[in-house]
C-alpha cells in the first residue's frame, strides 16, 4: 500500500497463553524518530489481561468445545481467560491517555485477525501462530463485539484491499456509525451485549452461478448441533467463517446519510468474481406451500436469507443432526399460463472432510512435525508453576492433543487428562530446571515433551530446535517421567492411542 509504518512485534505473550501480536501503524511523520508510547502501554494491557486469566462466560466455553477432542478444557489446569484469538478485539483503558489513544479520542482499540491473502513479505514476524491488530474507531466497537467478520470485510472495502488491510491509520474515519436498522438487530444484543449470532468456525457459504453452497466440516458437528438446539421453530441463523475458497465476498456498507445498510462486494485484486462468500445464512420458515424442498433465497446485507416452509426447516435440522446433506430449490414462475415453474437457484447443504486449520505454521520442537489441525490449549497461569534456577525460569505454556478419528475423545472423560498433563509438566520442569543455563547458552528457549499411550505403545520423546535429545541427556527424564507414564498406561489400558505434546519455555525471570 506504499506507506511507511511502525512495526510493533511482541515477544513473550505466549508465556501468558496469548498469541504474539503484530501491529503495523502508519507513521504520521516519516521523520518522526520515536514510536508512540501509547502502543507500548496498550500492548502491556493486553499482556496483563491475558496474565490475569479473567473467566469467560461458561456458555461460550461449553458451546465452543463440548463433545470435541478437548472435553477437558473446563479443567482448572488450562486457560479459560481473556485470551484474544482470531477476530477477537482489545479495548484501550478508559482515562489512560490524556489526548486520546494515539492522539485521537475516537481510537478505541484493535481488531485482531489472521493473515490470509495479505502480502507479508519483508516483515519481521514472530513464530506462528500470531495475530495482526488493526486499529478500531469507537463507533466500530459494537461490530467487533457482535459480528467482527462484518467489520473486517468492511475495512477491506474501505481500502480496496482483500479481505482486509493489516495496517492501521490513527485518524481515519469510522466505517460504521450508530447501529441502525439491520437484520442483526434481531440476532444480536447491541444494547447489553448478552447474546449474539452463533458463529461456527471453518463453516462457509459461497454463491456461484445457479448455486448457493453451505459447507459444514465434520469436525464442527457438535457446534452445528448446538446451533440447532438453540434455535426456535421458525428461524435457524448461522454465522459463518471467512470463505478462503472464494475469490470475492459480500460486504455490508452503512449509508451515513440515512443510516441504512447496503450490499457491496470485494474481490481479490486482478481476479474475476466467480465464487462469492457470505458472512451468514438465515433459514426462515415463512414460505407458504407444501413442498418442503422449495425455497426463495435473497441476499440480505452481507448474508443470505432463505425462506422455506416449516416442514422444510424441520427436515433441515434433522439432516444437520444426522450429518446428512440436503438441498433446496428456488423456482420462478413464467409468464405463459399453464407452463411449469422454472428452477432458478439451488441451495446445497453439504458436509465436508476438510481438515482443521488451527495452529497453521506451528512445528514441533522435537522433530519439526507439522501441528496444523492439532488442537491445543494454553496452560493457566493460576495453576502453573515457574521452576527457577537463578535468574532463569521454565514454565509449561501449552498442551497439544492429537485428535484421533476413532473417538479417543470419548475416553478422555474417563481419566483426568488435565491432571496427567499437570503431573507431566511438573516432573519435566523439575528435570529441566537444573540445566537452564546450558539450554540458554545453546540458544534453546523452547522444549517439547511428547507422550504416546496405546494398546501397543508406551513411549515418550523430548527435543528442541527440531532434534530429539540424545540418549545421554534422557537419564533424568527416565527416572522422573517413566514411572508416571507407566501408571497412566495402566489406567488407559487398551483404549485408542492418545498422543500429548507439552511445550516448555525458558525465560528470564
Amino acid at each position: 500500500m506504499n506507506v511507511v509504518v511502525w512495526s510493533f512485534v511482541t515477544s513473550g505473550m505466549r508465556l501468558v497463553g496469548q498469541d504474539e501480536v503484530v501491529i503495523l501503524l502508519v507513521k504520521e511523520d516519516e521523520n518522526d524518530p520515536l514510536p508512540p508510547r501509547d502502543m507500548f502501554l496498550h500492548l502491556n494491557e493486553v499482556f496483563l489481561h491475558a496474565k490475569q486469566g479473567w473467566i469467560i462466560d461458561m456458555f461460550f466455553l461449553y458451546f465452543a468445545f463440548t463433545f470435541t477432542a478437548l472435553q477437558l478444557l473446563e479443567s482448572y489446569f488450562f486457560c479459560t481467560g481473556q485470551i484474544i484469538g482470531n477476530l477477537g478485539h482489545s479495548i484501550v483503558a478508559l482515562g489512560g491517555y490524556d489526548l486520546g489513544f494515539l492522539g485521537n479520542r475516537h481510537n478505541a482499540g484493535f481488531l485482531f485477525i489472521r493473515q490470509s491473502y495479505q502480502c507479508v513479505n519483508s516483515l519481521r514476524l514472530p513464530e506462528p501462530p500470531y495475530l495482526f491488530g488493526v486499529l478500531m474507531n469507537k463507533w466500530e466497537i459494537p461490530w467487533a463485539k457482535m459480528f467482527p467478520l462484518r467489520l473486517m470485510l468492511r475495512l477491506g472495502t474501505e481500502y480496496r484491499y482483500y479481505p482486509c488491510p493489516l495496517i492501521s491509520y490513527r485518524n481515519r474515519k469510522p466505517v460504521f456509525e450508530e447501529v441502525g436498522h439491520t437484520v442483526m438487530n434481531l440476532l444480536c444484543d447491541f444494547r447489553n451485549f448478552q447474546y449474539h449470532l452463533p458463529c461456527v468456525e471453518d463453516t462457509e457459504c459461497c454463491m456461484e452461478k445457479g448455486f448457493i453452497t453451505v459447507r459444514f466440516p465434520r469436525h464442527r458437528y457438535d457446534q452445528i448441533v448446538k446451533v440447532c438446539q438453540g434455535s426456535n421453530e421458525h428461524v435457524l441463523a448461522i454465522g459463518l467463517g471467512f470463505a478462503k475458497r472464494a475469490d470475492a465476498h459480500l460486504v455490508c456498507v452503512q449509508n451515513f446519510e440515512n443510516g441504512q445498510y447496503e450490499t457491496k462486494a470485494i474481490n481479490i485484486d486482478g481476479q474475476g468474481r466467480k465464487v462469492t462468500g457470505t458472512s451468514f445464512i438465515i433459514f426462515n420458515a415463512s414460505l407458504k406451500g407444501s413442498d418442503p424442498l422449495e425455497c426463495r433465497a435473497a441476499v440480505v446485507e452481507d448474508g443470505i436469507m432463505a425462506q422455506i416452509n416449516v416442514r422444510g426447516l424441520e427436515n433441515l435440522k434433522e439432516a444437520l443432526k444426522s450429518m446428512r446433506s440436503i438441498s433446496f430449490k428456488s423456482y420462478r414462475k413464467t409468464e405463459d399460463e399453464g407452463s411449469l415453474p422454472v428452477e432458478q437457484e439451488t441451495i446445497l447443504i453439504e458436509w465436508t472432510d476438510d481438515p482443521k486449520t488451527c495452529n497453521a505454521g506451528v512445528k514441533s520442537p522435537i522433530d519439526g512435525k507439522d501441528m496444523i489441525g492439532v488442537e491445543s490449549r494454553r496452560v493457566s497461569l493460576k495453576h502453573s508453576m515457574d521452576f527457577l534456577n537463578g535468574t532463569l525460569a521454565v514454565r509449561c505454556t501449552e498442551v497439544f492433543l492429537t485428535d484421533e478419528k476413532d473417538g479417543v475423545a470419548l475416553y478422555r472423560a474417563e481419566i483426568d487428562v488435565s491432571r496427567l498433563a499437570e503431573n507431566l509438566a511438573m516432573a519435566s520442569c523439575a528435570v529441566l530446571r537444573g540445566h537452564l543455563y546450558d539450554y540458554r547458552d545453546a540458544g534453546t528457549t523452547k522444549i517439547a515433551l511428547r507422550v504416546s499411550l496405546g494398546p501397543d505403545i508406551v513411549e515418550y520423546e523430548v527435543g528442541a530446535k527440531g532434534e530429539r535429545f540424545p540418549p545421554q541427556a534422557m537419564t533424568e527424564f527416565d527416572d522422573k517421567i517413566m514411572p508416571l507414564i507407566y501408571e497412566c498406561a495402566r489406567v488407559w489400558g487398551a483404549r485408542p492411542r492418545l498422543e500429548m505434546e507439552l511445550i516448555f519455555r525458558i525465560f528470564q525471570h
